[in-house]
């Protein structure tokens, strides 16, 4: 639950506040009655879950030194994160090992015990390029990551040629680029069309790319592209 506050008023929220849901859209902000949901977990979400579960784990196997050493990490400001309204704030140690570790969790990696803040140089995602049922090229500036980094390559299904700025929601894991596989030119083809089907000519797609490190869970976003399709 965050919420924000102009004087005594409250002016933006989300999440759950006094059986109230406090959510919004383009339309504005808006409160609705808390309903449990009744529907079933669908495989990913039961994949997230567990995965979460074995996190929470982890963190509970700590020793008591372990835990301050992530307090104290998660207090340095090195991690400045934003919540869903806008509000930079510093997690807590809880909050970081979950997040780093949940990226550790899906780069098929063990567990972090302790919080490290490497210095990322991540390339840039120079260009994007589909050619309707043919490639899909992306362009990369310079050329080679560490060893112990991935790319991590999101991307959109056909979208209007009017849409510039896509919902979070539509950006689906198409695949992960290894420090072997990567190059100046990674085609995602293949990836992209197994998980969307074909192109359209003349639609937008948008790919957004983050380095990760495989070692300490830490991220960088190295760039997101829209193009058309030719």
């Amino acid at each position: 639950m965050v919420v924000k506050y102009s004087g005594l008023m409250i002016t933006n929220g989300k999440g759950l506040l006094g059986g109230n849901v406090l959510s919004g859209n383009q339309a504005g902000r808006m409160a609705s009655i808390y309903r449990r949901p009744i529907t079933r977990y669908k495989p990913s979400q039961l994949i997230r879950r567990n995965a979460f579960q074995g996190i929470v784990a982890g963190w509970m196997t700590l020793s008591d030194a372990q835990r301050s050493g992530w307090n104290t990490a998660a207090a340095t400001g090195d991690w400045d994160w934003t919540n869903s309204i806008g509000i930079n704030f510093n997690p807590s140690g809880f909050q970081l090992y979950v997040k780093l570790n949940s990226i550790l969790v899906n780069a098929d990696t063990s567990l972090a015990t302790a919080p490290t803040k490497p210095t990322l140089s991540p390339p840039f995602l120079s260009s994007s390029t589909p050619v309707f049922n043919t490639s899909f090229v992306l362009g990369f500036s310079p050329a080679s990551i560490g060893a112990s980094e991935l790319v991590y390559i999101y991307a959109t299904d056909n979208l209007s040629p009017g849409v510039f700025s896509p919902r979070h929601s539509k950006y689906i894991f198409v695949r992960s680029i290894t420090s072997v596989q990567f190059g100046a030119t990674i085609d995602i083809f293949s990836a992209w069309s197994g998980i969307f089907g074909k192109m359209v000519v003349g639609c937008s797609i948008f790919v957004s790319a983050i380095l990760v490190d495989a070692v300490s869970g830490d991220t960088a976003n190295i760039g997101i592209r829209r193009t058309l399709v030719t």
